[in-house]
């Protein structure tokens, strides 16, 4: 990709120009996802998002660029920002945003925390091991590394992020208001898993909980097979019909 097509955007995004960087530099099927789970799967899905976000929040008080990088087909920039709402509130956050770039468009944004030197070290070391030839000992010893890693979402008890719409950091929040296994997420009310997440500031916030304590009661009964149909029903956290 070129560089001055990720200085453009996040240019704009530094002046405030958030959803005009988006209607721009994003393809209409583009995947966004973050460290807490949260997923949009369109271009519309994730403009409904920031609206969402904007009615809240709609004061920008500050929005800094800490640096940017490119490698290939992605690019990684490091923002902070601070927004607040008509009453005064304030929620602020660091963000590393790593995006994925085809045909001057982005197809795929994914938002964590962490530091922008450590992930530019972490991507040219696996690019330079990508260029090393593999053995069959090591492709096989991998293929196990991996196979440990992800082990069979049925094999897994209690494992709450095969529930769609959790990831590993809203496992952590939700751990830490006593929900530690299916049983106890289904016995939870929406409105009670809403305010866990308001709680922990605006990007679990946005994330819709409606589903998750249905999605348990089939998981505590060890219908998997169930859940999975459920799952697939499920878009930007709403069950559809």
């Amino acid at each position: 990709m070129e560089n001055k097509l990720l200085e453009k955007l996040d240019k704009m995004i530094e002046k405030g120009q958030i959803v005009e960087a988006f209607e721009t530099y994003f393809s209409e099927d583009v995947l966004t996802h973050d460290e807490a789970g949260g997923k949009t799967h369109t271009k519309s899905e994730k403009r409904k998002m920031l609206d969402d976000f904007f009615s809240v929040f709609p004061v920008i008080n500050d929005i800094k660029l800490h640096g940017n990088f490119t490698m290939g087909d992605t690019s990684i920039s490091k923002f902070s920002f601070v927004f607040s709402n008509e009453e005064g509130v304030t929620q602020r956050w660091h963000e590393l945003i790593t995006r994925k770039w085809k045909d001057g468009k982005v197809i795929e944004e994914f938002y964590s925390s962490g530091d922008l030197d450590d992930v530019k070290k972490t991507l040219k070391k696996q690019k330079s091991s990508d260029k090393k030839p593999k053995n069959k000992k090591s492709e096989e010893k991998n293929e196990e590394i991996s196979s440990s890693e992800e082990p069979s979402k049925t094999s897994q008890s209690d494992n709450l992020r095969i529930i769609e719409g959790i990831g590993p950091k809203i496992v952590e929040v939700l751990k830490k208001s006593g929900i530690t296994d299916f049983k106890s997420l289904a016995s939870t009310s929406v409105e009670k898993l809403g305010d866990i997440l308001k709680n922990e500031g605006p990007r679990y916030a946005l994330q819709n909980p409606s589903t998750w304590p249905m999605q348990a009661d089939l998981a505590a009964k060890g219908s998997f097979e169930e859940l999975e149909k459920l799952k697939l029903k499920i878009v930007d956290g709403v069950l559809t019909a």
